[in-house]
């Protein structure tokens, strides 16, 4: 006689599961997650259960029909009413049974950025462009490529017909690069340089030394900026220090100058989207520690986070968030982590454990 056995898994990782994939749902799944997807709900009812309870939850209507492509559902689905404001939620999710960190899942719903705004840059003009934080923005090139530039970000642009150069002070920015073997496509970040013909990739500067360059299509060449030195009525190029580097599609360079090192990772494509979720208002945390989760949320606010026990400093964050709303963050904190807060002001928020309080 033989049956097939279910290892039965708590109700944290559960809804753990489930949160996890109806944050899938909403940016889009691939045909090999809608078939993972479909797996797991048939692994036992409690899965689709889940499903729904945090679908209505969160408001997530047409979470709900998409779900009904994938995976038959009995269940009627209300019409969409109203705003889609989702309540905040936690799931707690155990790391490993030695683990003595506390890892909070925190699903939340914050004020998009201000809808971005559409500047075009046409051929032999130059621009120099920033966003305050907050804020984001679409240059569209004259040979239609498109640059989006994430909050507090600075970049200058010119476009001839010999090539396509772009200058990146700080911030953050994604390139849709349109083909054109004629005039490459350069951005100078300090005294590094990347250049492409027909792709898409982004850019983040952290400082005037350390970037990370993300391929998302294609395929783009690092390296450094040209030097050269006038001898009378020639000005020739000096030998570079170092060979280029090419990034291709599913790759990132992190490039640290600071700690004299660059390094290069495989990225899935399920990572990717994840990354680039920025350009739609929307932050990914996979578990980071409770100060980087803040120091990431602080680009896109004004307000001060600061965290007041350290105690707090431990407890770890995932999930997906839309920047902007300091007062709702810190409020679905108090509600699922414990983690109370107090205003110092209009601009600055103490973090402490409400747990030392009582």
């Amino acid at each position: 006689m033989s049956a097939e056995i279910t290892k039965l898994q708590p109700q944290s990782v559960i809804d753990e599961q489930a949160c996890i994939w109806l944050l899938r749902i909403e940016r889009g799944l691939t045909e090999l997650e809608k078939t993972e997807l479909k797996t797991w709900l048939e692994e036992g009812r409690t899965h689709l259960d889940c499903m729904l309870k945090h679908a209505h939850l969160w408001d997530q209507m047409e979470s709900l029909r998409m779900l009904g492509e994938v995976f038959p559902i009995n269940e009627q689905v209300p019409e969409k009413k109203g705003s889609l404001r989702r309540r905040w939620l936690a799931m707690p999710a155990a790391l490993s049974a030695v683990s003595a960190v506390a890892f909070t899942a925190v699903i939340v719903s914050l004020s998009l950025f201000t809808d971005p705004v559409n500047w075009f840059v046409e051929k032999d003009n130059s621009i120099s462009f920033e966003t305050q934080i907050g804020e984001y923005s679409n240059l569209i090139l004259s040979d239609l490529s498109t640059v989006t530039l994430n909050t507090d970000s600075h970049i200058d642009a010119k476009i001839s017909e010999e090539e396509r150069r772009l200058v990146m002070y700080r911030g953050e920015a994604h390139f849709e690069v349109a083909h054109d073997a004629s005039r490459p496509f350069i951005v100078k970040i300090g005294d590094r340089e990347v250049r492409a013909i027909g792709t898409a990739f982004s850019i983040r500067r952290f400082d005037e030394n350390d970037f990370e360059v993300l391929v998302s299509d294609g395929e783009v060449l690092v390296s450094e900026v040209p030097q050269y030195v006038q001898v009378k009525e020639n000005r020739i190029r000096l030998p570079a220090s170092t060979d280029g580097r090419s990034i291709k599609k599913g790759q990132k360079l992190t490039v640290s100058r600071s700690l004299h090192k660059a390094s290069v990772e495989e990225v899935e494509d399920r990572q990717i989207n994840e990354d680039l979720l920025w350009r739609s208002g929307k932050l990914v945390f996979r578990g980071e520690l409770l100060p980087n989760v803040l120091r990431e949320v602080a680009r896109y606010s004004k307000v001060e986070l600061e965290i007041a026990d350290e105690g707090l400093r431990e407890i770890r964050v995932a999930g997906l968030y839309q920047a902007g709303d300091v007062d709702g963050l810190v409020h679905s904190f108090e509600q699922n982590l414990n983690i109370g807060y107090r205003w110092d002001g209009s601009n600055k928020v103490t973090l402490f454990d409400k747990a030392q309080v009582e």
